[in-house]
């Protein structure tokens, strides 16, 4: 699951036909409609939220979108469209910010309409000067502050970082008046899913930002100010976040940072060309062995063994602390923490 793309292991594991199907969403029926006339493809989803699948949805299937006999189903654990979460990574990170920073650069402007949500060039152009000579001191984030260079050249973290820190200092006084308001409404419910812990209060505050934000969405499509392709299944499932927290907690909690951090770890090990997925798997065999070894206080004594030189294999912990810290080439969540 760690080689295959969030999007992908979703729908396979949920036996969900889709987010370019009729029925893009896994957790509700909302159907999708294809924009006719517009001329750009995809399943364009509005602002109304259907009734939330069922256990026996996926257990029989459905003509919305569900393959029945989900093999997930007989898990005790198994509770219906909540078990398969809202990654905030992905959703969150290359999903809404990078939607919205299209808002932004033009792409769902209508021509010919009076007032646009987008910036002009002029405004790019100083926000990228004022980036370049800035001096922030990197180290204390875990992003970079720069505009995108090319489609894929910004990671989920710095789209993150973008949008919560750069948008608000930057980007919203160049807006239009009557953007401002529903930007720092969303801006602020995105920031709301950063944190590790959330009150009801706290819901009920992303829900009142998401509701304004949508409801100047509906307004601008209605006046024919911004595309109605900009309603895509990525801005659907923002109405599924605070559900999703009341069922299973903050999404930091069940991020994927960790297992891209373990990618990000995995890769550099990885030359198979022809069989990278057994690769994969040797180069984290081996990685864990050596932090089992490094774990027990044993690992030097190894490796000067196979290197022909005296160790301590048997030996004696120097570091009193060492228990506590699982050492070099481990993946768990303490070590790989974001």
């Amino acid at each position: 699951m760690m080689s295959q793309h969030y999007v992908r292991i979703k729908t396979e594991s949920s036996l969900h036909a889709g987010h370019t199907s009729h029925y893009p969403c896994h957790i509700c029926c909302v159907r999708g409609d294809d924009a006719e006339g517009t001329g750009r493809p995809g399943r364009y989803v509005g602002a109304l939220k259907e009734a939330l699948r069922t256990r026996e949805d996926f257990e029989i299937g459905t003509e919305n979108g569900l393959l029945p006999l989900n093999p997930l189903v007989p898990l005790c654990k198994f509770t219906g469209p909540m078990f398969f979460a809202l990654d905030e990574l992905h959703l969150i990170g290359h999903g809404i910010h990078k939607h919205l920073y299209r808002l932004l650069i033009g792409k769902y402007d209508v021509k010919g309409a009076m007032m646009k949500y987008s910036l002009g060039s002029g405004a790019w152009n100083v926000v990228a000067s004022d980036l370049l000579s800035n001096s922030i001191d990197y180290k204390a984030f875990e992003n970079v502050f720069r505009l995108p260079a090319k489609q894929r050249s910004h990671r989920a973290v710095d789209w993150i970082g973008l949008l919560s820190f750069i948008f608000p200092a930057l980007i919203i006084s160049r807006m239009h008046m009557d953007c401002i308001d529903p930007t720092i409404a969303i801006i602020t419910f995105i920031q709301y899913t950063q944190q590790h812990e959330l009150t009801y209060d706290d819901l009920d505050i992303m829900d009142n930002c998401l509701h304004t934000f949508n409801l100047f969405v509906a307004n601008a499509i209605h006046k024919n100010t911004i595309h109605v392709s900009f309603l895509t299944p990525t801005v659907h499932y923002l109405k599924h976040i605070t559900h999703t927290i009341r069922a299973l907690g903050p999404p930091r909690y069940y991020s994927t940072r960790c297992m891209e951090l373990t990618i990000g770890v995995l890769k550099k090990g990885i030359r198979s060309t022809t069989e990278p997925g057994v690769n994969a798997m040797n180069v984290l065999t081996d990685r864990s062995a050596l932090a089992y070894l490094d774990r027990l206080g044993v690992l030097e004594g190894v490796l000067g063994g196979l290197d022909g030189g005296e160790g301590n294999v048997g030996g004696e912990e120097d570091d009193e602390d060492n228990e506590d810290n699982c050492g070099i080439g481990c993946v768990c969540d303490v070590c790989v923490y974001v």
